[in-house]
C-alpha cells in the first residue's frame, strides 16, 4: 500500500549483500557486523549507505579436532586462537561475513592470515571436511538452535574453542560482544 515492492534474491552473504548495496543494485539487504571492514586494497564503502539498525547478536563458533589440539599442544582443550596459526581453518564461504569477523579476531591474536592454510567451504561441507579430518578446525556464526551446532557440540572428537579473551575481544573489535552459554542450553 505504500508502493514498496519486495524481492528476496538469494546470496551468498553478507559479503555479497554488501557488494549489492555498494552497486545499486538492490536498496537494501540483511549485512553481519563488520563485515565493511576493508582489507587493504578494497574500495571504501559509499557515503550512501546507512544502518537501520540491529536484529540480534548470533554467536561466534570455532569447532576444532581433538587430536589437532593434542599433536600441536599436547592438550585437548584450546583458549585462544593464536594456537590456529599453523593448523588448516575453515573461515566461512566467499561472500559470508565470517571471513572479514575472523581475520580480525585472528590478527588481533597477532596472527598472520596471509600465511594461514585457510579454506572458505560453506557450512555444510566444511562439518564434513572437518568431520573427515581435511581440516583442523572450523568458525562459523550461527545461533545455538542451529542443527549443525547442536550436532557439533556432541559429536566426540570435535570441541567447542573457549573465548577465554572473550571481553578483550569486544573492546577491540566493535561488532562482537561476549555471549555466555548457560550450561544445559544443549542437552
Amino acid at each position: 500500500r505504500h508502493g514498496i515492492e519486495v524481492v528476496l534474491r538469494p546470496t551468498e552473504g553478507s559479503l555479497e549483500n554488501l557488494h549489492l548495496l555498494k552497486n545499486g543494485d538492490v536498496d537494501g539487504a540483511f549485512v553481519q557486523g563488520g563485515a565493511d571492514d576493508l582489507i587493504e586494497g578494497d574500495a571504501p564503502p559509499a557515503d550512501n549507505l546507512q544502518s537501520l539498525g540491529s536484529l540480534f547478536r548470533e554467536p561466534v563458533w570455532v569447532f576444532y579436532r581433538e587430536d589437532a589440539a593434542k599433536k600441536a599442544t599436547g592438550k585437548v582443550t584450546l583458549d585462544s586462537l593464536s594456537k590456529l596459526a599453523t593448523w588448516r581453518v575453515n573461515v566461512g564461504q566467499e561472500g559470508s561475513g565470517v571471513t572479514n569477523l575472523m581475520r580480525r579476531l585472528l590478527e588481533a591474536n597477532g596472527v598472520n592470515t596471509a600465511a594461514m592454510k585457510l579454506s572458505r567451504l560453506a557450512t555444510t561441507p566444511a562439518v564434513v571436511a572437518l568431520l573427515d579430518g581435511e581440516i583442523d578446525a572450523m568458525a562459523l556464526v550461527s545461533a545455538p538452535e542451529s542443527p549443525i551446532v547442536r550436532m557439533l557440540l556432541i559429536t566426540p572428537g570435535i570441541r567447542l574453542m573457549d573465548f577465554a579473551q572473550a571481553e578483550a575481544y569486544s573492546r577491540r573489535v566493535p561488532q562482537v560482544a561476549p555471549v555466555v552459554l548457560p550450561r544445559g542450553v544443549v542437552d
